[in-house]
């Protein structure tokens, strides 16, 4: 256990509990990154210190302590929407997933296990120069297990995150791996634009052909080139561009062909941004969630104004089953493993033009 004892540099804390769950804090001068390691690991704060700006969305539901929370009765998908504060969190080994997912004899829920499952957090490296934290876990349902290194540096608007998974099983094992972070206001708003390497969008399937959700501005079935997209009513939507609430839509899409592996927000009003490089060999899709305000019915009840902007390894929201059925899930032989890094930064600027494996912006 350590404390935030020193006054400069870089700052980490394991020290702190919220509602029974055990907190990481993670600070420099440019970030202060708080992980609710007894909730999945989540990111549920991710600020920018120099300008106060807060990227995370925070959920109407709010974080819970899943220990001690009893639902009414159990949800068929299981209990990630009743547990969801929003923040960022870590998908595997499913991701979607509206009915329970078959995985070797087990059911799997929602987004799978990760995120709804207590890590093991240690602090690793703790100097001004530069801080890092462990954080584990291992699957209940299925053979994996997680390993997560969090470092900052002094100075630097970087958050690094090295990641290994592992089949710790003596079969092959398929997975779907993503990233779900999702921001809210006030930094997000129709100042906001998003800038990825992508060339085509796919809008979800549905059995029927009708729109993924009742407020879709776009048409189920179809793809387009990014970033514009036909909408139901025969116009054309500029995925790049966050819509005003108002609008009261509500899409998911699918960003693929990405020339590089990378993907920003920017607010053009205040000029502060949060990017994410990650390695295209491992998530080689974007999934786009835009609840701009149109997610009617249980369990936003039309309260949600949010972007996510989440790395995939696979796709559809459908989960796993699909994701096999259509060749993008993620294989491990036994005791096989997958290493892969990802960078958080936050930046100013008007846009993005690239951000490079390092995590350095190059802004328009």
């Amino acid at each position: 256990m350590q404390f935030l004892s020193r006054a400069g540099g870089c700052r980490i804390s394991d020290a702190w509990t919220y509602l029974g769950m055990k907190m990481l804090v993670i600070e420099n001068t440019e970030l202060r990154v708080v992980v609710a390691v007894d909730k999945g690991s989540d990111i549920v704060s991710f600020r920018h210190q120099p300008t106060g700006t807060e990227f995370m969305w925070e959920s109407p539901i709010g974080l819970r302590n899943p220990a001690r929370y009893v639902p009414t009765v159990s949800a068929p998908e299981g209990p990630f929407h009743d547990l969801y504060e929003g923040g960022w969190q870590e998908l595997l080994p499913g991701a979607g997933g509206f009915t329970p997912q078959n995985y070797g004899g087990s059911l799997i829920g929602l987004h799978g296990e990760v995120a709804l499952l207590p890590w093991q957090c240690a602090i690793e490296l703790d100097t001004p120069d530069e801080v890092r934290a462990r954080l584990s876990v291992e699957t209940y349902r299925s053979p994996f297990r997680i390993d997560k290194r969090l470092t900052l540096r002094k100075g630097e608007s970087k958050l690094i995150i090295d990641e290994t998974v592992t089949n710790l099983g003596d079969e092959d094992a398929q997975f779907m791996w993503g990233h779900h972070p999702v921001f809210g206001q006030p930094f997000l708003g129709p100042d906001c634009v998003i800038d990825v390497p992508a060339v085509r969008v796919i809008t979800p399937i549905t059995a029927d052909g009708s729109p993924f959700q009742p407020a879709s501005r776009l048409p189920s079935n179809r793809e387009f080139v990014w970033p514009n997209a036909e909408t139901i009513g025969g116009g054309t939507a500029d995925l790049s561009r966050v819509p005003h609430p108002d609008g009261r839509t509500s899409d998911l899409a699918y960003l693929t062909g990405l020339r590089e592996g990378w993907a920003a927000i920017t607010n053009q009003a205040t000029g502060v941004g949060f990017g994410l490089a990650f390695d295209p060999s491992v998530f080689r899709y974007i999934w786009l969630w835009q609840p701009y305000g149109g997610a009617w019915g249980s369990p936003w009840f039309g309260r949600v104004y949010a972007c996510g902007i989440e790395p995939h390894s696979s796709y559809p929201v459908q989960g796993l089953s699909e994701a096999i059925r259509n060749g993008s899930a993620l294989k491990l032989g036994p005791r096989q493993a997958l290493q892969a890094r990802m960078v958080a930064t936050a930046f100013r600027g008007q846009g993005v033009q690239r951000i490079s494996p390092d995590g350095d912006v190059t802004t328009k």
